[in-house]
């Protein structure tokens, strides 16, 4: 850190060629090292992360230098570890007008918002990690199976860490080139037809009711339903194209449910939550 300093001191030389010190060098106005390499400011940014005492507002200083949102997000993650949950998901809110976002980059926020939302409430509760309910299990394994970024990586962490469960993502098949210009038809049509299923009341007390919807006829068609762990709790058998299903919940234990219509190749997922 030492020879950082000293190099970086002499970036900032004066006229006189005299050398700037250390001190003077950390002390140095944001503007003043915006042009400092990517490599010297990760560098100090490690630094004060693995400083014994933490200094969070040096820190954010540096990382809003970044003017990207993975630096937002350590920003978000400083706030919270200094329990300004205000703060935290105030930025949270302003990320969407501040960076241009796709579908597929709002579908990783919204993860990764509800995440953030989820370990607020934690802390305003003064609830730890090792003391969740099956309710706020049951949303990071939704988390973690769904999300592929960040929101889906810290899920999944929580739950190998805390309470041994494991979610493996699996390489993409071999089979298939790993570029090609040739569309997959079927990825395109699922995004544009795709069975339809919905569930009322949720949260469900005594019973469920699916409505659904299917594309692709009856032929093994079904609901499938499983708990947080993965495990297959119920499988309801489609024999028309479109209806109504009720689920008697009277015995299921109270918790976070995905159900899963399946029609043919197509599938449609969604989560259930059922109150005793």
């Amino acid at each position: 850190m030492v020879n950082l300093l000293r190099k970086m001191g002499g970036q900032f030389a004066p006229e006189n060629n005299q050398k700037v010190t250390c001190s003077e060098v950390v002390n140095l106005s944001r503007n003043q090292v915006v042009n400092l390499s990517g490599f010297s400011t990760y560098t100090l940014i490690h630094d004060i992360l693995l400083d014994t005492v933490r200094d969070f507002s040096n820190l954010r200083n540096w990382l809003d230098n970044e003017h990207a949102i993975s630096a937002d997000y350590q920003i978000i993650d400083s706030w919270l570890s200094e329990k300004n949950t205000t703060s935290a998901l105030a930025l949270l809110d302003l990320l969407p007008q501040t960076y241009s976002m796709d579908s597929s980059a709002m579908v990783e926020y919204n993860y990764y918002k509800d995440m953030k939302i989820f370990q607020a409430g934690l802390i305003n509760s003064n609830t730890n990690m090792f003391q969740l309910d099956s309710a706020q299990i049951a949303f990071l394994n939704y988390t973690a199976l769904n999300s592929n970024g960040t929101a889906g990586n810290e899920a999944r962490n929580i739950l190998e860490f805390g309470y041994d469960v494991f979610n493996i993502n699996c390489p993409p098949s071999p089979d298939s080139p790993l570029k090609s210009k040739i569309p997959n038809s079927s990825k395109n049509l699922n995004a544009l037809f795709e069975p339809k299923i919905s569930v009322i009341p949720n949260p469900a007390g005594n019973w469920a009711v699916f409505n659904y919807t299917l594309l692709a006829g009856v032929n093994n068609s079904s609901i499938k339903i499983v708990n947080i762990k993965n495990q297959v709790i119920k499988i309801i058998p489609l024999t028309k194209f479109k209806g109504q299903i009720t689920w008697d919940t009277r015995a299921v234990p109270a918790g976070l449910y995905i159900y899963t219509l399946i029609n043919d190749k197509y599938t449609k997922s969604g989560k259930l939550t059922i109150i005793h």
